[in-house]
């Protein structure tokens, strides 16, 4: 896989969005997010233009609208309170070059 300096930059972004807005994630939303079997977890969805120079980040259910509505590639992980930080950016990174390049 080839990576732009577009994608390098947004990169460094997104992952310090992640660390910014986990605090946040553990402290307001998880409690309302778990699973059949009791595990908490909040969907992460990001989502970029073709040429990596914008993106968008949001919680929860995506089905329906949000920011990431507005660019047309995405990925999604999910953030639990035990998740790395820096690995849950990797994953969404490499999943949303992959969209890009596609």
């Amino acid at each position: 896989m080839n990576i732009s300096s577009n994608q390098i930059e947004l990169a460094k972004e997104i992952k310090q969005a992640i660390k910014d807005y986990s605090p946040d994630w553990k402290n307001e939303y998880l409690e309302d997010y778990t699973d059949e079997e009791g595990n908490i977890f909040l969907d992460v969805t990001i989502a970029t233009n073709d040429d990596c120079t914008e993106y968008a980040i949001q919680t929860g259910d995506n089905s329906f609208t949000g920011s990431c509505y507005l660019l047309p590639h995405w990925s999604v992980g999910g953030f639990s309170p035990d998740t790395d930080l820096d690995e849950l950016a990797e994953d969404l990174c490499e999943n949303l070059w992959e969209t890009v390049e596609s």
